[in-house]
């Protein structure tokens, strides 16, 4: 099992295909088995690497009390560096884009593009989204610390359906498919890697410090994101966004090629 000892544990890494580095980081409670669709599709043209963000997958907990995303941000840089890419192409999906862009914002000169799909900035910018961050969130987290993951389910679709453009019974689908390539979380961790969603929303990040061409990606159906992507344009100087068709949050999975043909055609003008 191909690992590299990186800010104290032991990570989880896949690596397929030749050319520029691509990392891809998945998001929060999944691993680096949800980006199988572009791994296939994308590692004829780039060496795409994935890895199971601490917490996660084949990576593990860790002994810390709390995770945050700067941590992740370091996690992150400390994996570049032990794998010796040189200025990657870095692509995150919700708590990976925040990781990335935490990341590109700290380090603006240690990479050559950046992705971010479904993910938000920092700003809380709807009272319902701050409702949800503020309230439902935590409030679910302990919830599952308390009874496990799949008792909270029906909550958490029950919540997405009032505030998604998605019928429900096609939402609970969309989460049971998730699911069902997810692996076990050791005691305590979900409630550290949802620790670190929440309180990024309280973070504050210099987006004019994102100097490298940027790709903003979400789901057509995907709630809240479309009150940030007026923070995008304004604050980071080359930025691209765009709207992924028939798809919500996870729009890799829901329809990877409209996903794939985006980031495809994003690193080819940079080719």
């Amino acid at each position: 099992m191909p690992t590299v000892k990186t800010n104290g544990i032991e990570m989880y890494y896949e690596r397929h295909g030749d050319g520029k580095p691509l990392v891809l980081l998945h998001g929060a409670t999944s691993d680096h088995q949800l980006w199988r669709n572009q791994v296939d599709s994308l590692s004829d043209e780039y060496e795409v690497i994935t890895y199971d963000m601490r917490g996660h997958g084949k990576t593990g907990g860790s002994t810390l009390p709390r995770y945050t995303v700067d941590l992740y941000a370091d996690d992150l840089r400390a994996f570049i560096n032990a794998l010796e890419l040189d200025l990657p192409y870095i692509c995150g999906l919700s708590m990976g884009g925040m990781t990335a862009l935490t990341y590109a914002t700290r380090y603006p000169d240690e990479l050559s593009a950046l992705i971010v799909a479904g993910t938000v900035t920092p700003e809380t910018q709807t009272l319902k989204e701050s409702a949800v961050m503020r309230g439902l969130y935590p409030v679910m987290t302990k919830l599952t610390g308390l009874l496990g993951y799949n008792r909270v389910q029906s909550g958490i679709v029950w919540a997405y359906d009032r505030i998604s453009d998605k019928d429900v019974d096609e939402l609970a689908s969309e989460v049971e498919e998730i699911r069902e390539q997810e692996v076990e979380l050791e005691p305590g961790e979900y409630e550290k890697i949802m620790g670190a969603a929440i309180t990024y929303r309280k973070a504050s990040l210099l987006l004019e410090n994102v100097s490298v061409p940027t790709l903003v990606l979400y789901g057509e159906t995907e709630p809240f994101i479309r009150e940030h992507l007026h923070t995008y344009r304004l604050h980071i100087p080359d930025v691209e966004i765009q709207e992924i068709p028939d798809a919500g949050h996870n729009s890799h999975i829901e329809n990877p090629e409209a996903f794939t043909t985006a980031l495809r055609d994003f690193l080819g003008t940079l080719e």
